[in-house]
């Protein structure tokens, strides 16, 4: 004789949270790559910064006042750091497990307002090089400035 086993709907709720948990786990793993992006950051003194906060974003194509065909309608105005880490003794930092794909790493020093960013692009299993030299805010970076009439 079979017996029938009944299950609530908080044990549904429960095993059907565990199968989507596995599927989303396998997801994030995918996500995860063998690239990596490190370098050194300087001050506007051409020193190694020490304890720089550098953000790595996801890098967007067209620069950023161009909208392209893929770019979502809601996309937020500031981009989202997907990891932080702070510069060691010698301005040193290292973003690991990173996916192929082009980044922006972004380093500043809120004491001094200085800033400095690289665009970087990763193939699979890459290790790549982006030193930044922090620059003061509104310093001639070397582009053209247009004068206001």
């Amino acid at each position: 004789m079979r017996k029938w086993m009944f299950v609530g709907p908080a044990a549904l709720a429960a095993a059907l949270l565990a199968v989507a948990s596995v599927g989303h786990a396998e997801e994030a793993a995918k996500a995860h790559g063998t690239a990596s992006i490190s370098g050194k950051v300087t001050g506007v003194d051409g020193h190694p910064a020490a304890g720089i906060e550098v953000r790595l974003m996801a890098g967007h194509a067209g620069g950023k006042d161009k909208k392209t065909a893929d770019a979502p309608a809601n996309k937020p105005k500031r981009m989202e750091a997907l990891a932080t880490v702070k510069t060691d003794d010698q301005g040193a930092y290292k973003f690991d497990n990173l996916a192929a794909g082009t980044y922006v790493v972004q380093a500043g020093d809120h004491k001094t307002m200085a800033m400095g960013k690289e665009k970087v692009t990763l193939t699979d299993g890459q290790a790549a090089t982006a030193d930044i030299k922090l620059e003061a805010k509104g310093a001639d970076t070397g582009g053209e400035k247009k004068k206001k009439n």
